[in-house]
C-alpha cells in the first residue's frame, strides 16, 4: 500500500511539473496554449455545454423506446363503503361495497407508435444541439489560442521595448559621462552637463513605466491560464516577424476558404437544421398520434388476509388521438417557425458578408503593417547611423549637445516604432489566421 501511494504521489509530481511553469523556468508559447486548453475556465464552460447537450440527446433517444412501469397497491378499509339503492316493493336498501382487504400488482409497458415527426424532430433537435455544441467548443478553443498568442505577443514587445530602452539609458549614460569628462578638460559647459543628466534621469520613468505594463500582462497571462503560482514566470524567446502562410495565396483564394473553414456558417448550417425540425415539430401538433400499451396484473379481493387469492388480468391497447380544433394555435407555430427560417437566410447573407470583409481587411492589414516594419527597419539603422556620427562629431567639437541627445531620442523613437510595427504585424497574421480559420 505504501509503495502505491509512493507511486501515486510521484505520478502527480510529475503531471504537475510537465504542465506548470516552475521557478526560474521559461513559460514557451507551445506550453503555454497548453495549459490554456487543459486549465482555461472558458473553455470549462465550454465543454460542460457538450456534457448537457449529449446528455439532452440521450434524453430525446429515450422518448423512442419502450417505457417499463412496475406498480402495486395494498388496502385495508377500515369501513367499507355503503350505497343504498332503492328496492321496489322493499324500500331504500343499504349494499355494502368493496372488501375489506384488496391487493393489486403487475407490470406495465407503453410505446409510441407515430407521432406525425414530434419525436423524430425531438431527436434530431437534440442531436443538432449536440453537434452545435462541439463546434461551439472548438470556436472557444480557438479563441483562447489567439487570445495566448496575442497575450504572449504583447509580453515579447514589452520585453523588446525595455531592452530598446535599457541601451538608450546606457547610451544616455555613456554620453553624460564623455560630458562630464570634456567639461573637465574645459569643452564643454555646466548647461551642456545638466542637459545631458536630464536626458539620462527621463529615461527612468519610462523605463519603469513599461516594465509596470509588462508586469499586467503577465498578471493578464496567468489569470487567463488559470494558473496558481506566485513565482515569477518569465517568457521564452522574442519578439520575431512570423512567418506569413498566406503570402503566395491570393485574396479571392483566402476569402473561399475562409467560407469554407469559418464555424459561424458551420453553426448557422446546424441553427438551420433546429429550425427546421421545430417546423415539423409545431406541426406534427396539429397532426394524429399512435401508442400501445400492455398491461399485465394481479389482483386479490377478501375479507379476511387469509383468503386473499390473485388472480391475473391481461390487457393490450391501442390509443389514437386526432386534434380537431386548437384554435389555430398550431398554425401559428408552423408560421412562426417559417418566418424564423427566413430570418435565417438573411442572417447567412449577413455573415458571409461579415466575413468576407474581415478577411479583406485582415488581408490589406497584413500588407500594411509590413511595409510600415520595412521602412521601420530602415529608419533604425539610420538613427543609429546618425546617431554614432554625431557622437564623434561632438567629441571632435563638430555637433551640439542638443543634436546629440535629439539623436539619441531619435535612435529609442526608431527602435520603438519598429519593435511596434513587429507586433502589429504579428497581431495582423493572427488576425488573418483566425479569419480562415487555421490558427
Amino acid at each position: 500500500m505504501k509503495q502505491r501511494n509512493r507511486g501515486l504521489f510521484s505520478l502527480l509530481i510529475i503531471f504537475c511539473v510537465s504542465v506548470l511553469p516552475v521557478q526560474g523556468e521559461e513559460l514557451t508559447l507551445e506550453k503555454a496554449e497548453q495549459i490554456a486548453l487543459e486549465k482555461n475556465i472558458r473553455l470549462k464552460m465550454a465543454e460542460a455545454s457538450l456534457k448537457m447537450a449529449e446528455a439532452g440527446f440521450r434524453e430525446a433517444v429515450g422518448g423512442l423506446l419502450p417505457q417499463f412501469s412496475v406498480y402495486g397497491q395494498y388496502t385495508k378499509n377500515f369501513e367499507l363503503p355503503v350505497v343504498v339503492i332503492d328496492i321496489p316493493g322493499a324500500g331504500p336498501q343499504p349494499i355494502t361495497m368493496g372488501s375489506t382487504y384488496n391487493s393489486t400488482g403487475g407490470i406495465s409497458v407503453s410505446q409510441t407508435l407515430f407521432t406525425s415527426g414530434a419525436l423524430f424532430s425531438s431527436v434530431r433537435l437534440a442531436k443538432t444541439g449536440e453537434e452545435m455544441a462541439e463546434i461551439q467548443k472548438e470556436q472557444e478553443k480557438n479563441n483562447v489560442i489567439l487570445t495566448v498568442r496575442t497575450l504572449y505577443q504583447q509580453i515579447l514587445l514589452m520585453e523588446s521595448l525595455i531592452r530598446a530602452t535599457e541601451e538608450a539609458e546606457r547610451s544616455a549614460l555613456a554620453n553624460l559621462e564623455m560630458v562630464r569628462k570634456m567639461k573637465a578638460a574645459g569643452k564643454a559647459n555646466q548647461f551642456e552637463v545638466l542637459q545631458a543628466e536630464v536626458k539620462y534621469r527621463e529615461i527612468s520613468p519610462r523605463l519603469l513605466s513599461l516594465k509596470n505594463r509588462k508586469k499586467n500582462l503577465m498578471t493578464n497571462l496567468i489569470t487567463f491560464l488559470n494558473l496558481e503560482t506566485d513565482e515569477e514566470i518569465e517568457l521564452s524567446g522574442e519578439l520575431t516577424l512570423m512567418d506569413n502562410p498566406f503570402r503566395e495565396s491570393a485574396l479571392e483564394e483566402i476569402k473561399q476558404e475562409a467560407l469554407a473553414n469559418r464555424y459561424e456558417l458551420v453553426l448557422l448550417k446546424y441553427q438551420e437544421k433546429m429550425l427546421k425540425s421545430r417546423r415539423l415539430l409545431a406541426a406534427s401538433g396539429a397532426l394524429p398520434k399512435v401508442s400501445l400499451s400492455a398491461d399485465v396484473r394481479h389482483q386479490a379481493q377478501a375479507d379476511s388476509q387469509d383468503g386473499m387469492k390473485y388472480y391475473r388480468s391481461k390487457n393490450v391497447s391501442v390509443s389514437v388521438s386526432i386534434p380537431l380544433l386548437s384554435g389555430g394555435k398550431h398554425l401559428a407555430s408552423v408560421q412562426q417557425a417559417n418566418i424564423e427560417l427566413k430570418k435565417h437566410e438573411l442572417q447567412v447573407e449577413q455573415t458571409i458578408d461579415f466575413i468576407l470583409s474581415d478577411v479583406e481587411k485582415a488581408y490589406f492589414k497584413v500588407f500594411e503593417s509590413r511595409e510600415k516594419v520595412e521602412s521601420n527597419a530602415t529608419l533604425v539603422e539610420q538613427a543609429d547611423e546618425a546617431l554614432r556620427m554625431v557622437k564623434i562629431m561632438y567629441e571632435n567639437g563638430g555637433a551640439t549637445q542638443v543634436e546629440v541627445l535629439n539623436a539619441e531620442s531619435g535612435a529609442l523613437g526608431a527602435r520603438s516604432s519598429y519593435l511596434s510595427a513587429v507586433f502589429e504585424y504579428n497581431t495582423a497574421i493572427l488576425q488573418l489566421k483566425q479569419a480562415v480559420n487555421k490558427l
